[in-house]
């Protein structure tokens, strides 16, 4: 977020000014608490929107260049305790 803060022009602004929460889940919580009215957050969109019905507002996404995003891979156990199975009817 601190590249993405900077690449805003927003790094000149006091320290004091910006707060950082472990989880998505904590941005959003005190987002809703808050009593201010101006109060902006960066975060992954599934999460802003679980808080909708509390007052979190999706703004929308940060411009594409932005973005930081995650690749996942998956893999499908053949046998095992947690093997997935699957019927083939």
């Amino acid at each position: 977020m601190d590249r993405v803060i900077a690449e805003l022009g927003l790094a000149q602004q006091p320290a004091d000014r910006i707060t950082r929460y472990d989880t998505g889940t904590m941005v959003n919580e005190n987002l809703s608490a808050s009593t201010e009215g101006a109060e902006i957050s960066f975060g992954v969109a599934t999460e802003i929107l679980f808080f909708r019905d509390r007052g979190v507002r999706y703004a929308g996404p940060v411009p594409n260049e932005m973005q930081m995003a995650l690749d996942y891979e998956t893999v499908m156990l053949k046998s095992g305790r947690n093997a997935l199975r699957i019927s083939k009817d």
